[in-house]
């Protein structure tokens, strides 16, 4: 077996967050009198909050945060998985490969996410952006969470959808995998995405299995 330890992000990565937060973006938008196409809210605001609110001096960003991630947060019992990720969960926990989470996302919101998925107990660790002083880039989350389950980076393998996913596992000294699924078109830019250089990309988790098995 090529790599015996999975470090796996989940927003956009395993748990399908986005539409849930594009659509609480949209209403806290809504409750300002603005309108924005969802593309735009994806660049706008999942992107580039700080300078959105240069950009736009009468929005109210702390209200809109406010209620966005109240939003979020009722609304996570919806919350459904990529395609084939419990497939493959199962099939890593069957072989025997360690399995651990980081996210920045605050541990409320992802310990409610990973509950309406049933999927907490496949990882042997779970890191979340309030167990950090800096966030990915910085390669922080993934070091204490290698150090949780005493993983060497040379055999572990780093799966997430964004640029700062690679270039934190780079850092990490771990191999890296880039997940592009049809799905998460709306919130990136697939091509810019790819200038972080990961080691593979897959636009299915099950494609894991292979580069697993390898």
């Amino acid at each position: 077996m090529k790599y015996k330890n999975i470090v796996f992000d989940w927003d956009g990565t395993l748990g399908m967050t986005h539409d849930i937060w594009l659509a609480g973006y949209r209403e806290a938008l809504e409750k300002q009198n603005h309108t924005f196409i969802d593309s735009a809210i994806a660049q706008y605001f999942f992107h580039d909050r700080e300078n959105t609110a240069l950009k736009y001096p009468d929005l109210d960003m702390e209200k809109l945060m406010e209620f966005t991630v109240a939003y979020v947060y009722s609304h996570l019992d919806e919350l459904v998985l990529y395609d084939g990720v419990m497939h493959a969960l199962a099939h890593f926990q069957s072989i025997g490969v360690q399995m651990t989470l980081v996210s920045s996302s605050p541990r409320k919101l992802l310990e409610k996410g990973i509950h309406a998925c049933n999927v907490e107990s496949c990882f042997l660790s779970i890191i979340s952006g309030d167990d950090v002083m800096r966030h990915k880039p910085h390669p922080e989350a993934f070091n204490q969470s290698l150090d949780v389950i005493r993983g060497k980076p040379e055999e572990t393998l780093i799966v997430g959808d964004a640029k700062n996913d690679v270039l934190a596992g780079k850092v990490a000294g771990t191999t890296t995998c880039l997940f592009l699924p049809q799905e998460n078109e709306l919130y990136y830019d697939f091509d810019e995405l790819k200038t972080s250089d990961p080691d593979y990309i897959i636009t299915k988790i099950t494609d894991l299995i292979q580069i697993i098995e390898s």
